[in-house]
């Protein structure tokens, strides 16, 4: 987990329009895929906190955004959303 933290802390994320990335991260030889929402308001100068919108087994990340709602929220009030945790 502290290496997914680094690795959002120094990537490239000067955005001038909302952005989905795509990654995956390798821990004890486990691979596990995720979304990071940036919202287009985001400035690289100031710190903004991470939202983790998690969902269960029945569910799946179109739903989990179509009924949190986060990423219109997150748009107005300038916070991460990661999602779309699961292991490959």
């Amino acid at each position: 987990m502290k290496k997914l933290l680094l690795a959002l802390l120094f990537l490239p994320l000067a955005t001038t329009a909302q952005e989905t990335l795509d990654l995956t991260q390798v821990h004890d030889g486990i691979t596990r895929e995720y979304a990071i929402y940036i919202p287009a308001i985001y400035s690289p100068d100031t710190p903004v906190p991470l939202i983790l919108s998690l969902y269960g087994y029945t569910s799946n990340n179109g739903l989990n955004q179509m009924y949190t709602g986060f990423q219109q929220i997150a748009d107005t009030a300038n916070f991460f959303i990661s999602h779309k945790l699961h292991v490959i």
